[in-house]
């Protein structure tokens, strides 16, 4: 380790655009075109030859790669899974796909989350609370965001497209007098990602349905004309949303969440400065109570709203979360041994 550097093979292309002599790590881009199967057979067999396999999503090749390494535990190579988002499963079918992914994820050598709170999946997927690490997410587009203008527009801002529990929030904001717009993409596209927004139905006359187009400029431009931002989001096992509170939170927007693993465990501050105002999901009444108070009490509003600001610049952008990449893999390697973790 001392004196040759870690070769970790990434589907992430910005981590392995890093500079080599400041990392300690020689990187390496896993191919993102089709292979066919001879080319498959050869990348999986470079990526076998490194330290580490560093995986961002679990797409079909991180699969392989983790099934490679269950039917190979002697290889010293360590697997790693980042961002594994993933629902309680329903049906027999969902169950039996859960169940392969489960089993491809015990031969992980850790799986790093954007939120600490990895309880459930824990307990779904049979892994030990050790193969879980944390390391906080980024503010997407810093740089836009901190170029954009932030006013107060008086409206309410709801959006994303990742389990949003648009049925409370639409109950929630009926019984209030506040204008109200959600902006998300078309139903297509967000039913994908365990959404749907019925505008076919008599919406409240206050509540505005903006759909864009997936670009990030309009939608940073509606959370900094906010007052504050509202995030319903379903119950499920992974922690989602995190992407757009940091957004909020970034824009000096007091966010008002549904607890869930994205947000117990990281949001609640050290004696009771809390960086969000925090509701239980799928309760319509706690929601509107909560909106209501941080549309009516400015300084409560604001004093929120400070504290998750100087929590969202703490994660910063890009090259703050591919830094925390880096250094863990670095010391990840110095502290334990080439031995895989048993299953």
């Amino acid at each position: 380790m001392e004196n040759s550097k870690l070769r970790v093979t990434t589907n992430m292309a910005n981590l392995a655009a890093l500079d080599a002599a400041k990392t300690g790590i020689e990187f390496s881009v896993w191919p993102r075109n089709a292979l066919g199967v001879w080319g498959r057979i050869k990348a999986i067999a470079r990526a076998f030859g490194g330290d580490y396999i560093y995986f961002d999503g679990l797409a079909v090749d991180a699969l392989i790669l983790l099934t490679v390494k269950r039917l190979l535990p002697f290889n010293r190579t360590r697997v790693v899974v980042m961002n594994l988002l993933t629902t309680t499963p329903q049906t027999r079918g969902d169950k039996f796909r859960f169940a392969i992914i489960a089993w491809c994820l015990r031969g992980a050598w850790r799986i790093v989350q954007y939120h600490r709170d990895t309880t459930e999946l824990q307990q779904y997927m049979r892994i030990r609370p050790e193969r879980f690490v944390f390391i906080p997410f980024k503010v997407n587009q810093l740089e836009m965001v901190m170029s954009t203008k932030v006013t107060d527009g008086g409206y309410i801002f709801c959006g994303g497209k990742t389990r949003r529990d648009f049925d409370t929030f639409i109950a929630a904001v009926s019984q209030l007098p506040y204008p109200v717009k959600i902006v998300t993409t078309s139903n297509d596209d967000i039913r994908q990602h365990g959404s749907y927004l019925a505008e076919q139905r008599q919406l409240p006359p206050n509540v505005e349905v903006v759909r864009l187009d997936g670009s990030a400029k309009p939608f940073i431009e509606l959370v900094a004309a906010s007052r504050l931002v509202a995030m319903p989001i379903k119950p499920d096992i992974c922690g989602v949303g995190i992407g757009v509170y940091l957004l909020g939170m970034a824009l000096r927007k007091c966010c008002v969440i549904s607890a869930g693993p994205s947000t117990t465990a990281d949001l609640v501050g050290e004696r009771g400065a809390d960086l969000a105002v925090l509701v239980p999901p799928e309760n319509h009444t706690a929601l509107r109570d909560a909106i209501q108070k941080a549309w009516t009490d400015d300084a409560w509003r604001e004093a929120v709203a400070a504290r998750g600001h100087e929590y969202a610049m703490k994660c910063a952008g890009e090259e703050r979360l591919l830094a925390s990449i880096s250094e863990w893999l670095i010391e990840d390697a110095r502290q334990t041994s080439r031995a895989t973790v048993p299953a």
